[in-house]
């Protein structure tokens, strides 16, 4: 099924252009051309991507974006900012504050917007298998209730012996085990072979957190001596066993051999958890290059420069740019374009390679370089080295002036121990400043932003 894109622009024009665009693509498009139209639509049309104007009348972008944001079945659609002007910053840093994911420029690029659109609507279907995932699991919790309520009415009618219990959860596909004064007294053949169990006098003063991987023990043993004190039962209680598997236990008091104890079924949701975990590292990626992407590096930006200012470790910030590249693609060909894209990508991710630091695709053929713990003799270093490993590609740019290969140019800008509170967005500013006075100066190489040689 094709999915449906929601156009917003108060211009006719510039919506049949983007409609042409993508339904030559396969995409189903509605238009609106006004926010309280758009507001509309979105709660009666199954929509996988807006694609948003900035500037409208009564109602502009941001606005509409956050009303979006602010409806619980319209929260998660991905929105694309599609703005005027590539250099109205704090637009566009407002655009992200009020949801959206991404932005493009007008006259919008076919290529760039077809890419990113389909980018997202793969994200949209990975998150309906998700939510199909839960169902199922759902469903699964709905017979593990079943089974425990069966397993509380023959308790509490005491119409069977411990033989009839253990006979009814003997062969259950869902590992039960029993724990009674701190120690496992009782677990079926599943469980047995989740745990890597041979006999019940393995465990029999065995409590059960000694199961679960350390960072998770003291939450496991707090909920089953709660239950096994105040009776009741649990809701799932997601934890991580030793032997790596991802389980939620739901726990209820039980009566074993007179004694008062708790039942514990395990439900393995170690495969749902590794999807989970992809499908969040997929929506920090760049779909292209295979670096980290804008959401991912606003929020890394965010987060190193806090700890700068918290700790007074110094902080640099790169900003690079492939020199000349539209006559690259005006001359090789958009696909040559890509494949220029991820060899520099990787050249890059290969030269800040320590733990910690961070590259990512800012936007077209522009890259930053987040490191931290790195004074300005040290950025520098860093960025002469990804000067030199970007020529050493010898990537052949015969359109470039003079012939030659692919080069790149970088700004670097530090955040100097004592910078006070100075916003990710200077940092940005100062860095972007400086790689334009490289740009300038002819491109291939780097410049260093005057604050931070200064400091």
């Amino acid at each position: 099924m094709a999915h449906t894109i929601l156009l917003v622009d108060d211009v006719v024009s510039n919506l049949m252009i983007l409609e042409k665009i993508l339904s030559g693509e396969g995409f189903h498009c509605v238009r609106a051309t006004s926010g309280v139209e758009a507001l509309a639509l979105i709660e009666t049309e199954p929509v996988s991507v807006v694609l948003l104007d900035v500037q409208m009348p009564d109602m502009d972008g941001c606005e509409v974006a956050r009303r979006i944001r602010a409806r619980g079945n319209t929260a998660g659609v991905p929105i694309i900012f599609i703005t005027a002007s590539a250099t109205a910053e704090e637009a566009v840093f407002d655009g992200y504050a009020a949801g959206a994911i991404d932005y493009l420029v007008k006259p919008v690029h076919s290529r760039i917007l077809c890419r990113k659109v389909q980018q997202l609507c793969d994200l949209v279907e990975q998150e309906r298998e998700l939510k199909r995932l839960y169902a199922e699991a759902e469903s699964r919790n709905a017979e593990l209730e079943r089974l425990l309520a069966q397993s509380r009415q023959l308790e509490e009618a005491r119409m069977e012996s411990e033989a009839r219990y253990r006979s009814l959860i003997a062969l259950s596909p869902i590992p039960i085990l029993v724990q009674v004064e701190g120690g496992i007294v009782y677990h079926n053949a599943s469980a047995s072979r989740l745990l890597g169990l041979t006999s019940e006098a393995e465990t029999r003063d065995l409590p059960f957190h000694s199961f679960v991987e350390e960072a998770g023990r003291a939450t496991v043993r707090a909920q089953i001596e709660e239950i096994a004190r105040c009776g009741g039962r649990s809701d799932a209680v997601p934890c991580r066993l030793t032997g790596g598997n991802y389980v939620e236990l739901s726990i209820g008091c039980i009566l074993f051999d007179d004694k008062l104890g708790v039942q514990m079924a395990i439900q393995d949701v170690t495969a749902h958890k590794v999807l989970q975990d992809e499908l969040a590292r997929l929506s920090q990626i760049d779909g292209l290059t295979g670096v980290a992407n804008r959401r991912h590096l606003d929020e890394a930006l965010q987060l190193e420069c806090k700890r700068a200012q918290r700790s007074g470790a110094p902080l640099a910030f790169l900003m690079l740019d492939i020199d000349q590249f539209k006559p690259y693609n005006d001359h090789y060909g958009h696909q040559a374009g890509d494949e220029c894209l991820k060899r520099v990508a990787e050249a890059l991710g290969n030269t800040a390679s320590r733990p910690g630091d961070l590259v990512a695709r800012y936007g077209g053929e522009e890259f930053v370089a987040i490191l931290p713990n790195t004074d300005l003799a040290g950025a520098r270093h860093i960025g002469e080295m990804a000067v030199e490993a970007v020529r050493a590609l010898q990537v052949p740019h015969e359109a470039s002036r003079g012939g030659g290969c692919v080069t790149i140019s970088a700004g670097i800008a530090t955040l100097s121990p004592g910078g006070g509170g100075e916003a990710p967005a200077d940092l940005v500013r100062r860095a972007d400043q400086a790689l334009y006075r490289r740009k300038q100066a002819g491109g291939d190489g780097c410049h260093l932003d005057p604050a931070s040689a200064g400091a």
